[in-house]
């Protein structure tokens, strides 16, 4: 492999080298010929699930969506950090439910920070009874259905972590249907 070039002003602590397609290749150890990482232990990313197609909501569902609920039909959060545990917040609507999710197996794993999820079968029925979203509600119960048959606290515990994105994609996917509709209507 060929250095790359370097103008006096540029500093790096990491050597990089010229891959043959040109690319500059800041750790070329990590890599193999093809892309592929070299170093033996590396697991490939896992296949992403196929996503679940929600249909376009109402323009009253969208509406209630986009709008905050009372104190009384509010939802609770789990925020957790490895150090100081978990607490509590309240989320008065969806966007905020959405946005309050956070983080993964990984994040809470390696302590790099905190994760915020809900107890799922309360979010489902949240979105189902109180926001009046019962097909997002489905969805939801379809990605949680492995994690709620399952006995093994400690597996259970992991996999409560492993549904925070899939479960926020979900969500962002509706909120921005709501978001589109409502623009549409106000001709934004």
């Amino acid at each position: 492999m060929v250095k790359s070039p370097k103008t006096p002003d540029e500093s790096t602590s990491v050597s990089e080298e010229t891959r043959k397609d040109g690319e500059i290749s800041p750790h070329p150890f990590l890599e193999g010929t093809d892309g592929v990482p070299a170093l033996s232990g590396l697991a490939p990313e896992p296949e992403r699930e196929p996503v679940i197609k929600l249909k376009e909501p109402t323009k009253e569902l969208a509406g209630r969506l986009l709008g905050k609920v009372s104190f009384k039909d509010r939802i609770n959060g789990v925020s957790r950090n490895l150090m100081a545990g978990d607490e509590i917040e309240s989320i008065y609507s969806f966007g905020e439910a959405t946005g309050f999710l956070t983080g993964d197996k990984k994040d809470f794993s390696e302590k790099t920070g905190r994760v915020r999820f809900f107890d799922w079968s309360v979010l489902r029925k949240w979105i189902g009874e109180t926001l009046g979203d019962n097909e997002l509600a489905e969805a939801i119960e379809e990605k949680v259905r492995d994690y709620e048959n399952c006995t093994d606290s400690i597996e259970r515990y992991w996999k409560n972590l492993e549904l925070i994105k899939p479960v926020k994609e979900l969500m962002e996917h509706r909120l921005g249907q709501s978001k589109e509709i409502v623009r549409g209507e106000t001709g934004a």
